[in-house]
């Protein structure tokens, strides 16, 4: 073995799905067989029909994700540097396979990585037939999960109505598939960092939920690496590319001024003139109502809204037309008021600049495309019970100065880019 001599310490880790009635009984194995060969055992039963996380998702895909949880887990308690996964040759052909029916590219084609931490992938290069021949000869007991027969899972059913007849026809077809994937593996590794260095030349801002690039971005890139940049992103804002489709990143690559993509896990896509922006929405529930003075002069943070807001005493511009709400200049007489910045509140209205009338800020965001669970985080700023300003959306009627009068001026912005205390996120793009 060779865990004695390169000074492992292992552990034994057994998830019972209970997706089977015997499944306690296979658990029940593990546990023996870890005895016998004085290695601490991590075991749980998870329901996994039963899990929140399982509406919506493949049965497989539920399974997945509980248990890679637990397994994350268990390595935690047994103060482990790794998890070793026993994915064989024959799976990572059958991944490939699959992943070719499924349109991939050359990410698809990488099939599993041997190692993406916590997990390792040891046994990659070696056959299921090599593994049984190892246990048989050393006269070493086994358990079979008959659901890896079940011919309704679309990998069980490559097993064993695809592969075989390729093997017969095309002897040594698996392990072809397996140095596709090896290929394409090293391929995916050059054309990742050469996307992280374009990347980095067209991102502006980055926060906890948000990504904002320059107005370049795609076009900028060589048409092959849009897309791949496209679920670079969302990976750093979401934790993985599990869900994003190739529909998905077509509809970011292709979003005009003014569009919304919404995208798996609360992302959102929208492209502005000064470029688009990717934001993860958090749950609305999350984020309880808050309130703040207005420093004027100065800069207010609000890290419920993770953006500042600026405040200065100076002349507006000669021409304010066609500036936007971004930024706004008030009368002078705000100066001297006590300007608060608050949550936005069911019932909310304001009179904005020539509507003639009021406008409910619900319908504001409606019209504007802002995500429910967004509404939340968005900045009001009022005097007493009178909005004066939402940013970017409207301005209250009559609360604008003059064309080179003094004025107040007000510019919201992300918060990282004044918290010196928390510098904004740059290790992923290498700014």
């Amino acid at each position: 073995m060779l865990a004695p001599d390169r000074r492992w310490r292992l552990a034994v880790a057994h998830l019972d799905h209970a997706l089977r009635p015997d499944s306690a009984a296979d658990a029940a194995f593990v546990r023996r067989q870890a005895a016998a060969l004085g290695l601490p055992f991590f075991g749980a039963r998870v329901a996994v029909r039963s899990l929140p996380d399982a509406v919506g998702r493949s049965e497989e895909e539920a399974a997945r994700l509980a248990r890679r949880s637990f397994l994350r887990r268990a390595a935690r308690r047994a103060g482990a540097d790794a998890v070793a996964l026993g994915h064989t040759l024959d799976d990572q052909a059958e991944t490939v396979l699959l992943n070719l029916t499924r349109g991939a590219g050359t990410l698809g084609l990488a099939g599993m990585a041997a190692a993406a931490e916590p997990f390792v992938r040891p046994l990659l290069g070696v056959t299921r037939a090599d593994v049984l021949a190892y246990i048989n000869a050393r006269g070493l007991s086994w358990r079979d999960d008959p659901t890896n027969r079940d011919p309704r899972y679309l990998r069980n059913w490559f097993r064993q109505a695809v592969l075989p007849p390729l093997e017969s026809r095309t002897p040594g077809i698996k392990r072809s598939l397996a140095a596709l994937a090896a290929a394409a593996r090293a391929e995916e590794e050059v054309l990742e960092r050469r996307t992280a260095s374009l990347l980095a030349r067209l991102v502006r801002e980055t926060g906890p939920d948000w990504i904002a690039l320059a107005a370049g971005f795609p076009l900028a890139l060589p048409e092959a690496l849009r897309g791949r940049a496209v679920r670079r992103l969302f990976a750093d804002l979401a934790g993985s590319r599990r869900g994003l489709e190739r529909r998905h990143v077509e509809a970011v690559v292709a979003l005009a001024a003014g569009e919304t993509v919404n995208l798996p896990h609360g992302v959102a896509a929208r492209r502005t003139p000064e470029g688009l922006t990717l934001v993860r929405r958090r749950p609305e529930a999350t984020l309880e109502a808050w309130e703040a003075a207005l420093r004027l002069p100065g800069m207010t943070v609000l890290p419920p809204a993770g953006v500042a807001i600026a405040a200065t005493v100076e002349a507006a511009p000669d021409q304010l037309r066609g500036r936007g709400l971004a930024e706004v200049w008030l009368e002078a007489r705000f100066a001297s008021a006590s300007l608060r910045v608050r949550s936005w509140r069911e019932g909310d209205s304001i009179r904005p600049v020539g509507l003639g009338g009021r406008k409910k800020l619900h319908d504001l965001f409606v019209d504007a495309k802002v995500p429910a669970a967004g509404r939340r985080r968005w900045p009001v700023v009022v005097e007493g019970s009178d909005i004066i300003w939402v940013p970017a959306l409207a301005l209250a009627e009559g609360a604008a100065a003059a064309p080179g009068a003094r004025a107040v001026r007000l510019r919201w912005e992300p918060a990282e880019r004044r918290a010196a205390a928390a510098p904004a996120e740059r290790s992923h793009y290498g700014l």
